[in-house]
């Protein structure tokens, strides 16, 4: 969980603390959560006055809050104490009231509000493991973390669509003007962005053959996401992703001086894969504006069929490229999409002629999008390695291993994946990221260059450590990539 820091008191807490900080330590309103039946109250906390409503009185939902009073005076303190956000989305960031209850709260949190409060369904959300009654009446969330960490099945039973038309009737009555739609996995979606999606030609939702699933986003959407490699990538580095917003994002967070919105797009160049895809995934066609060898080779990430090493190439020329001649016979025209060897074979036999061979496999942009089909067919560590970059490097999202040996050492001994870091600065790199601002004392642990000031340069007024880590960042990846390579 990402660190910050408050700005009016410099303490440092959990991303998601923040709001509990200022009620706590800046607004401190003793009875901002309370409970309706007695005289229980909480600062801070309104699941801990839940929790007492229902143990005591059973009910959850016997809770007040002062929200609608203070919302002036906690949005100053959010952006005295934490700043304001570079850029955020209005419609989950307002602060609304519910027209029922008067209950102030967050736009995101309306979804929560409605089905906690007013439809109160318990089994809304329920485990589907035989013998198991885990249920909630709002959190969707918390029942799938259930289902998978106790029964492994990320599977759960929902009655939102059973419901549905009573969750709306609702939803319009607690908020007029800001319908909230519900559905298996959108959780709380503006209505005129919705209607965007269901009146796009390729916006209609089915189920794909292939994954075998009923899919909660529009075919086309489903089709670039799980079927195709990602087309959108940074013109500075390596990163590259299924939509072009997570590029704008990841240029705006680590690329400052570079356009946000200059995201380069490959899409063009895969359209008649596109298609292709579409049709093994569903019983209609797209419209028209919808629009180096792998580790192993098992199963493929896009169509989850069973390849051979040997039939990898043929493979991805068969199922995912769209080239009805990439082989032909320069006689006969006899052609293939992806048997090289047969057409060969016909030269050779009928023709005599090695020259009438004709192949567009060779050709620069046949080239390109075969390599991408490689790394999005076979590559086991896909998702986290397609978002890494020099300056965004995260070693436990890059490497899916546990343990492997180090490349550079002739030891031959694993490391564990949480000290390979520590293994490449220490036996590799030459220096170490921390050092002492009085002596030449160098640390791995920020940690254990401070306890070295504090035991060695006490008299000093300087007390914080030099981090060379940003500079010598692009030298450590690059460094670790030698040593393990892409674990």
């Amino acid at each position: 969980m990402p660190k910050v820091t408050c700005l009016v008191c410099a303490v440092e807490m959990r991303s998601n603390d923040c709001r509990r900080h200022i009620f706590e330590k800046h607004l401190m309103v003793v009875d901002l959560f309370s409970c309706t039946d007695c005289s229980f109250q909480h600062e801070s906390s309104v699941q801990a006055v839940r929790n007492h409503a229902k143990r005591t009185h059973g009910n959850a939902n016997a809770t007040r809050n002062r929200l609608s009073e203070f919302k002036d005076q906690i949005m100053k303190f959010e952006e005295g104490c934490f700043g304001k956000p570079a850029k955020r989305r209005k419609s989950s960031a307002d602060w609304i009231t519910c027209g029922v209850c008067d209950e102030s709260m967050k736009a995101f949190e309306r979804r929560e509000h409605v089905l906690r409060v007013h439809v109160n369904i318990a089994d809304m959300f329920h485990c589907l493991s035989g013998g198991c009654d885990f249920k909630s009446s709002y959190s969707r969330e918390s029942v799938v973390q259930h289902a998978k960490k106790l029964h492994g099945v990320t599977a759960i039973g929902s009655r939102e669509e059973e419901l549905k038309t009573a969750i709306m009737k609702r939803s319009k009555t607690c908020f007029p003007g800001k319908v909230v739609v519900f559905s298996s996995f959108i959780g709380v979606r503006r209505n005129e962005n919705l209607a965007g999606v269901s009146s796009h030609p390729g916006g209609q939702r089915g189920r794909c053959r292939l994954c075998r699933k009923d899919l909660h986003e529009s075919d086309a959407t489903h089709v670039r996401r799980k079927h195709l490699p990602p087309m959108y990538f940074s013109p500075v580095c390596e990163y590259y992703a299924f939509e072009p917003g997570y590029v704008s994002k990841h240029l705006l967070a680590h690329h400052e001086d570079t356009d946000p919105q200059g995201v380069g797009n490959k899409s063009a160049d895969y359209k008649e894969e596109f298609v292709k895809a579409f049709q093994m995934c569903f019983d209609h066609n797209p419209s028209d504006d919808q629009f180096e060898q792998p580790e192993a080779v098992d199963r493929c990430n896009l169509c989850f069929g069973v390849v051979s090493e040997t039939d990898a190439a043929s493979h991805i020329y068969r199922e995912h490229m769209a080239v009805e001649d990439l082989f032909e016979c320069g006689v006969c025209h006899l052609k293939s999409s992806w048997d090289r060897q047969g057409i060969f074979a016909h030269v050779i036999a009928v023709h005599g002629d090695l020259s009438l061979f004709e192949s567009r496999a060779e050709l620069p942009l046949q080239q390109a999008k075969f390599i991408a089909f490689v790394t999005a067919c076979f590559e086991k560590n896909l998702e986290s390695k397609m978002r890494q970059c020099s300056k965004s490097f995260d070693v436990t999202a890059f490497c899916s291993v546990a343990t492997m040996a180090c490349r550079l050492c002739d030891d031959g001994k694993p490391v564990v994946r949480n000290r390979m870091k520590e293994h490449v600065w220490k036996k590799h790199m030459g220096q170490m990221p921390f050092c002492c601002p009085h002596c030449a004392e160098t640390r791995f642990r920020e940690s254990h260059i401070r306890e070295h000031i504090d035991r060695f340069h006490a008299d000093e007024d300087v007390k914080a450590p030099v981090d060379r880590s940003e500079q010598l960042r692009e030298e450590s990846v690059a460094t670790f990539k030698q040593c393990f390579g892409n674990c």
